[in-house]
């Protein structure tokens, strides 16, 4: 008989009423709103009642400007990451418990419209080699979900179901609140229906957090796609995920910069998760919100020598609504952790980490710009500025692609304007959601064949 949460989860409400402000439930607070109104109004005065169009031109093409080193920095920063060897200890170097000395480890799954895969996400969780005493997995399913739980397979005794009843918001993180709320393990981590964790991914987290100490609150394992091959598509977001893996986030870590959780196969230390107060149920990028809350809470987060493999979109349409979701929950983080301080964690995130978001905002100025002006000073700056990020992404890329010929990895080249295309689409709709519609989780379908 499956478990039963009843809606409002309280880790949920508990979580807003102890950050309040700080939570993705406020959009906008007041110091914010005053910010962006008094900026579209110096934006009005420019566009529309300025005497001089030389200084209004001047005054923007100065912040695009700003945008366009940011943007190369961030660029430079990921391209130096290539040219240092950074490496994280592999299991046969750390020191390794017996069986019997191992913490109890909890496993939370959330599922949503995945009957088509949820025997796989079974057969993958009972392939797991852990002590089946000292685990416990739960299955997070919405009660009117009928077509994944009447998909499910005989369970074994160390996997439960939880129904989630009336969740509010609807969502991954929610979800993931209602399990937190039953879970009793020392140790944590989350996967996603499609995962396919290494077998020994869990001993591997308890020896890498014995070997790291207690200062790190959670460690991030390496994400592979098991479908890199089908189109260029998987190839183009393949690549992308092996470099921030196996180049990026190594790079990050050994800098003692802060490593960027991923949704899925982050493992947690379950005493400073609830001293956390679990996630944010509101943000769509619940992952990146924990981060920066582990950051700000003194913890460190580490790398974990281990692989997950999930499947990637491999339609466009897919790809952007992921992608959509992914960018207005970054903005969402930003919103939230800049309302108490602009922490050097929070700048270095988003400069290091998410630095795209500077290059929307670069081409709505620029396209600002060119309606206000006809010399050719903002169309230099454009072809400069982008010129450098096509050769510094051509770099990373074809470095990401270690297991292809050389003629696929001159291919990506022409494919990476469209990317960029992509990805401009990708924030154009973030950008609406976020007003129209903050909370809506966008879902990646899966399929048992990918």
């Amino acid at each position: 008989m499956p478990e039963m949460s009843e809606s409002p989860v309280g880790i949920s409400r508990s979580f807003i009423d102890n950050n309040y402000p700080n939570v993705a439930a406020l959009l906008l607070d007041s110091r914010q709103k005053i910010i962006i109104l008094c900026f579209f109004m110096l934006l009005t005065y420019l566009l529309a009642f300025s005497g001089s169009q030389e200084g209004s031109e001047i005054i923007l093409s100065g912040i695009a400007l700003v945008l366009v080193w940011l943007m190369n920095i961030a660029s430079f920063h990921r391209l130096l990451a290539i040219t240092c060897k950074s490496s994280i200890p592999g299991f046969h170097d750390l020191p390794r418990r017996p069986d019997e000395a191992l913490p109890k480890y909890s496993v939370l799954v959330p599922l949503y419209r995945e009957g088509c895969i949820v025997k796989n996400t079974v057969e993958n969780l009972k392939q797991l080699d852990y002590p089946k005493e000292k685990l416990e997995i739960f299955l997070l399913i919405e009660a009117i979900d009928e077509d994944t739980r009447a998909a499910l397979p005989v369970l074994p005794d160390f996997i439960k179901v939880i129904d989630i009843i009336n969740p509010a918001p609807k969502g991954k993180p929610y979800a993931l609140n209602c399990g937190l709320e039953k879970v009793t393990g020392d140790l944590l981590t989350v996967y996603d229906a499609e995962d396919r964790p290494e077998p020994q991914q869990l001993k591997k987290a308890v020896a890498t957090f014995d070997f790291l100490g207690p200062k790190f609150w959670a460690i991030q394992a390496r994400l592979r796609f098991a479908n890199q091959q089908v189109n260029w598509l998987t190839r183009f977001f393949s690549a992308e995920y092996n470099y921030w893996h196996d180049i990026y986030l190594p790079f990050l870590f050994s800098r003692d910069y802060p490593v960027p959780l991923g949704g899925t196969s982050n493992h947690v230390r379950l005493n400073r998760l609830r001293e956390i107060g679990g996630w944010d149920a509101h943000n769509v990028t619940e992952d990146a919100d924990l981060t920066i809350r582990i950051c700000k809470k003194g913890g460190k987060i580490g790398l974990l020598n281990s692989e997950t493999y999930e499947q990637s979109p491999t339609r466009i349409k897919t790809w952007i609504k992921q992608r959509t979701r992914w960018i207005k929950g970054l903005i969402q983080t930003f919103l939230v952790h800049s309302r108490s301080e602009l922490s050097p964690q929070l700048i270095k995130y988003l400069l290091f980490c998410y630095s795209g978001i500077f290059l929307v905002c670069y081409c709505v100025l620029h396209g600002i710009i060119l309606t206000i002006t006809d010399n050719y000073y903002a169309e230099w700056l454009a072809v400069l500025s982008l010129s450098a990020n096509l050769v510094f992404t051509t770099v990373i890329s074809i470095k990401a692609y270690k297991r292809e010929h050389l003629l696929l990895k001159l291919m990506i080249i022409p494919s990476i304007p469209i990317y960029w295309i992509m990805y401009l689409v990708a924030n154009a709709r973030a950008l609406y959601q976020l007003f129209e519609n903050p909370y809506l989780w966008e879902k990646t379908d899966h399929n048992a064949g990918a």
